[in-house]
């Protein structure tokens, strides 16, 4: 069982399947940690990923709300953006989404196999049932 976990939201769509997988897999009161990786953090980006997250002031796990936290990252290097804040989080675990990448790039620039090779935390990845 995992006591932080880092949830990295980069599709709306995935966040409540990605939740869920977190919850399943981390202890009692594990704290829990949305991250959104963006270019520029303006107030548009900080009032959609509230929007993203509403399900979670409802969200009750044994009768208790879950307990989480917000995070806006900045830059154009995700991978990077990701490790750090499981780093500075001391994330025990990283739940993010398998996006397929194509092309003759995509095995080269794929962020989900980056933050597997050199996360120090474990690395689960969502594929989306849809």
């Amino acid at each position: 069982m995992y006591s932080s976990v880092l949830v990295c939201v980069s599709n709306p769509r995935h966040v409540k399947e990605m939740t869920k997988l977190a919850l399943s897999v981390s202890e009692k009161g594990a704290g829990l940690v949305f991250l959104r990786v963006v270019p520029v953090v303006n107030d548009w980006v900080v009032r959609q990923f509230d929007k993203d997250l509403g399900f979670m002031k409802q969200l009750k796990v044994s009768g208790r709300r879950v307990k989480y936290e917000k995070r806006i990252a900045e830059g154009g290097d995700v991978g990077k953006a990701i490790l750090a804040a499981a780093r500075k989080g001391k994330a025990d675990l990283v739940v993010m989404g398998a996006v397929p990448h194509k092309g003759i790039f995509g095995s080269i620039r794929n962020i989900s196999t980056y933050v597997m090779n050199n996360s120090s935390a474990a690395v689960v990845l969502v594929k989306s049932r849809q």
